[in-house]
């Protein structure tokens, strides 16, 4: 249920971000705080035209490093693929 709501809800990413809840650029899906990262690196891209670099800069990390993280769970990376398609960017190689 929280993925769900991490995944299909938009809200205005606060104007403190939050700390990044993994450690050395990771952080695995079974991490309690994974869906509220998942929906707070949405947001941000949400206001970006679904740019990772502005998510991935929130949370000190790279962009590759995002990407990757993201794609550790299924739901997550397809839904980064269709923000790039609709906002007219090249689906990634996942």
């Amino acid at each position: 249920m929280q993925m769900a709501l991490a995944l299909n809800v938009r809200e205005e990413p606060p104007a403190v971000e939050m700390k990044f809840p993994g450690s050395n650029g990771h952080i695995q899906p079974s991490n309690p705080q994974f869906p509220l990262f998942v929906a707070h690196v949405f947001d941000i891209m949400a206001t970006k035209n679904g740019d990772t670099k502005a998510a991935a800069a929130a949370f000190g990390l790279s962009p590759s490093a995002l990407v990757k993280i993201l794609r550790q769970d299924k739901a997550c990376a397809a839904k980064l693929q269709g923000n790039r398609v609709e906002n007219g960017k090249g689906k990634l190689h996942l």
